[in-house]
């Protein structure tokens, strides 16, 4: 099972704050093309890989539904 992204970009126009290397200049990703998709997605960084930066503490279904919630925090946001 795969997180659920709906490609909205929110996470990406929001980088900046996780990853100074990954900044355009304006807090969101360098990487992010007008159409809010990844420019490099299949080379894209570890931090960019929700599944993989699941801890083993907790179950899948858990950690999709924190970032979900984060996607919705960032969707009030903006």
């Amino acid at each position: 099972m795969n997180f659920p992204c709906i490609k909205c970009g929110l996470c990406c126009k929001k980088v900046g704050i996780l990853d100074k290397s990954l900044d355009r200049g304006d807090g969101a990703c360098k990487h992010l093309s007008e159409d809010n998709l990844c420019t490099i997605y299949n080379d894209r960084p570890r931090i960019c890989r929700i599944d993989e930066m699941k801890p083993n503490s907790i179950s899948t279904k858990k950690w999709h539904e924190i970032n979900l919630e984060v996607c919705k925090k960032l969707g009030a946001k903006i």
